[in-house]
């Protein structure tokens, strides 16, 4: 079985709590048990003088919208290697995540967390397209990671790489949610029949933490 994890943090490239322990043992545990298992993660600062990752010769361009506009931004895949044969491969945008902490300064978040942690996700999603990669399984953790499955099953819903590819979402932390203000639904890229209750709206704000139970009932745009 070949799985691709997704997390903001994973020991020993980045941590601030208990999500990090588990993504740097849980792929270990299951490369032991005869499973391929890849990681995908952001590249924050220091990453790269500890690990000394490779480029892949993979840059992958993602639409964020900036304002009014919308404007693709470019970012790279570099790959590091750990235990016995675990690729983790390292999502490079230094205006993103080359930053003094991984999520703000310590009285709040970063303002612009949507926008970094939307990037990521879709520069996951476009990096197996680049490589025409299909994993068995898609495991993200977390809210930081939850678009991957949305994604899934909207915009990449009728995909000839990538539809119908099963995903999981472990949910480490039920205190961080990933809520953000209504109009952060403009900047995902999805449209507003996706806010509602049933799907990514959590009392007038927008909410990635659903995507376990996202189901659209409609094809997207």
């Amino acid at each position: 079985m070949e799985i691709l994890m997704a997390g903001s943090e994973m020991f020993p490239f980045a941590k601030t709590g208990g999500l990090a322990d588990v993504m740097g043992a849980l792929p270990l545990a299951l490369r032991e048990l005869g499973m391929k298992v890849s990681v995908m993660l952001p590249c924050y600062r220091g990453v790269e003088a500890e690990s000394e990752p490779e480029p892949t010769g993979v840059k992958v361009r993602v639409p964020i919208l900036e304002g009014e506009q919308w404007r693709d931004r470019e970012g790279e895949i570099l790959r590091a290697v750990i235990g016995d044969g675990v690729d983790v491969y390292l999502v490079k945008m230094d205006e993103y995540y080359n930053r003094e902490t991984l999520y703000g300064p310590p009285d709040g978040d970063y303002p612009d967390n949507c926008a970094r942690f939307t990037f990521f996700c879709r520069a996951a999603l476009q990096f197996l397209k680049a490589k025409s990669w299909r994993p068995d399984l898609i495991h993200v953790h977390d809210w930081q990671t939850a678009l991957i499955p949305v994604y899934l099953k909207t915009v990449y819903r009728s995909d000839a790489d990538l539809g119908g590819v099963p995903t999981a979402l472990t949910i480490h932390n039920i205190g961080y949610q990933g809520l953000f203000w209504r109009w952060d639904m403009k900047l995902i890229g999805l449209p507003w029949e996706y806010f509602t209750p049933e799907s990514l709206e959590y009392y007038g704000q927008s909410t990635s933490s659903r995507a376990a139970s996202f189901s659209p009932t409609s094809s997207p745009p």
